[in-house]
């Protein structure tokens, strides 16, 4: 099983400068970056803020808001050389440095994708990605921009699946507390209860404590079924929004390619 991870991009700052969380799973250390809107500020913080706050000694995946892209692959519209203020000198350095990879660029070496478009709708660009130690490249298996647009970037996805995976185990169900709050939910619990009750009455053999007990793990069988079939319809959904939202983005791609031919 490939271990996926998303970078959904917030539209706030994290404070005054830009960001950088860090955390390890596995030997891997990840971090979510947030570099500087303005340009003057980015060469120091990917030379400077950035390599201070990383750990040492593990592989990195960083992903996350670059604010600057590599060429004009990852431009869309607007005037060549745009978006590229701060990584010349600031991000292409810190890369070369760390030996740090364009994920998605390393599996779609011709592909034209974007993240972001600037307010005043004259360019588009993949200022968004991962970023990984070169190291891990072969067990990258993904790397893409998603249809999900959680403010005004899009998120973008990473998946690894290594050669050897640790086993997992089957782990400890828990009962989502937010289905308690749907209608569905509370008249099928209340129905199979009272069913129970009916069919499983106290007796000499059975008493008050057995009866509980296996009354949980009915509750239990139950809210199991109500999750796993809430969870195929609304995946089913989700599929179902995300062709739709690719659908409709087509004409909208298709005219930043034309106004880019034409400058």
């Amino acid at each position: 099983m490939p271990t996926t991870w998303v970078s959904q991009i917030s539209s706030k700052r994290n404070g005054p400068k830009a960001a950088a969380r860090c955390a390890a799973f596995h030997q891997i250390s990840l971090a979510s970056v947030y570099a500087p809107v303005e340009r003057q500020e980015r060469i120091s913080f990917f030379q400077g803020s950035l390599l201070s706050a990383l750990p040492a000694g593990t592989p990195l995946a960083l992903g996350r808001d670059w604010n600057c892209v590599a060429n004009d692959q990852d431009l869309i519209g607007g005037q060549p050389g745009t978006r590229q203020h701060g990584f010349q000198q600031g991000l292409l350095p810190f890369q070369q440095a760390l030996g740090l990879e364009d994920a998605f660029r390393h599996l779609h070496p011709h592909a034209s994708e974007f993240t972001h478009t600037a307010t005043s709708g004259s360019s588009s660009a993949r200022i968004d990605r991962w970023l990984v130690t070169d190291s891990l490249l072969p067990v990258v298996s993904a790397a893409a921009v998603s249809d999900i647009k959680p403010s005004d970037h899009y998120g973008v996805s990473l998946a690894i699946s290594p050669a050897v995976a640790p086993p997992r185990g089957p782990g400890v169900w828990a009962m989502p507390p937010s289905i308690i709050t749907h209608a569905a939910f509370k008249t099928i619990m209340a129905a199979q209860i009272q069913a129970f009750m009916l069919a499983c009455p106290v007796s000499p053999t059975a008493g008050r404590a057995v009866r509980w007990d296996q009354l949980k793990v009915h509750i239990q069988d139950v809210a199991r079924n109500y999750c796993s079939t809430f969870h195929a319809d609304r995946t089913k959904q989700l599929r179902a929004l995300r062709v739709r939202a690719g659908e409709m983005s087509i004409p909208f791609r298709q005219a930043a390619v034309k106004d880019a031919r034409r400058t």
